[in-house]
């Protein structure tokens, strides 16, 4: 197994963890089980500090796939891009300045890029398109990654921006 095969190993893999460990949670808080009521106040404690790990991981991964790998990213990336990568900047500046109220940005900026790579993942796995970058052709029609039959990029994408928006909502109320 190459690197890049073990980088894209390990990316699916993330994702799909997420995935499933998310739907835990939220069985879990809903049936109010109480280790999962005590893990959303220590994700709520540390939000700044995982949302920072999950936008830094975006951005390698992002950079990782372009720049070395060479997949070329089309317009729905780049306005991904754009909403992920400002988020490494206001999160550290928030974890700096010790300023929490900084998670209203990351919400606007995790909500617009989250509908992007939704839409995104909608069009390159057979939906109709609405927008000049369809998935009758251009690059937003490249499936570089299709694992587990719905993981491909924008998916890797949008689980990063439900992830911020996950450790923004554990934080509401610490």
């Amino acid at each position: 197994m190459t690197f890049s095969q073990i980088v894209i190993s390990t990316n699916v893999f993330l994702a799909l963890a997420s995935h499933v460990a998310l739907v835990i949670f939220f069985v879990g808080y809903w049936l109010r089980v109480p280790v999962i009521l005590s893990l959303k106040d220590f994700l709520g404690r540390h939000m700044l500090g995982l949302a920072l790990l999950v936008s830094l991981a975006g951005l390698g991964g992002s950079l990782f796939f372009s720049e070395v790998l060479g997949y070329e990213p089309c317009v729905l990336c780049w306005i991904g891009r754009i909403m992920l990568y400002p988020q490494i900047l206001i999160i550290a500046l928030a974890m700096y300045f010790k300023d929490r109220g900084a998670a209203k940005y990351l919400v606007g900026l995790s909500v617009l890029g989250g509908f992007v790579s939704l839409y995104h993942s909608y069009t390159q796995l057979g939906g109709r398109s609405f927008t000049p970058c369809t998935a009758e052709g251009g690059t937003c029609s490249i499936l570089y990654i299709v694992e587990y039959g719905y993981i491909t990029i924008p998916t890797m994408a949008l689980t990063a921006f439900i992830l911020i928006l996950f450790f923004v909502w554990c934080g509401r109320n610490n």
